[in-house]
C-alpha cells in the first residue's frame, strides 16, 4: 500500500507509525507543510494520514498552506482515498467536508 503523510511541524511525525508501517510493507511518502512542500498527485498514493500540529484549523492568515491543504483533502475524499486525521488532521477533514470547527473552551492537549 502507498501510504502519503501530511506532516504541519517537524516535531510532529509519523513516530512509530513509520516503522509499524513499513515493517509491513507500505510504501511512505510525506508532504512537509512547513517546508512548503508540493502536495504529491491524488495517483501517487493510497491512503492519506494527515498528522497534528499546534495550530488552529482557521489560521490561515499565519499559514497560507492551510487553505490548499483543506483543497487537497477534499479532492481526495472525492478521489475515494482512504484517509485518517489525527488532532489538527481530523479537524481539517471536518472542514474539509464542510462541518463547523469550532475552539474548545477548555485548554486541551494530548
Amino acid at each position: 500500500m502507498r501510504i502519503h503523510y501530511l506532516q504541519h511541524v517537524p516535531f510532529e511525525d509519523l513516530g512509530s507509525m513509520a516503522s509499524f508501517l513499513t515493517d509491513r510493507g507500505h510504501h511512505l511518502t510525506s508532504t512537509r507543510l512547513f517546508l512548503e512542500e508540493p502536495l504529491p498527485p491524488l495517483s501517487a498514493f493510497d491512503w492519506l494520514i494527515i498528522l497534528g500540529g499546534p495550530m488552529g484549523v482557521h489560521d490561515e492568515q499565519d499559514y497560507p498552506w492551510l487553505k490548499r491543504e483543506k483543497a487537497f483533502i477534499q479532492s481526495a475524499v472525492a478521489a475515494g482515498k482512504i484517509m485518517v486525521g489525527i488532532c489538527l488532521g481530523a479537524q481539517l477533514i471536518a472542514d474539509a467536508l464542510g462541518a463547523k470547527v469550532y475552539k474548545n473552551p477548555c485548554r486541551e492537549i494530548g
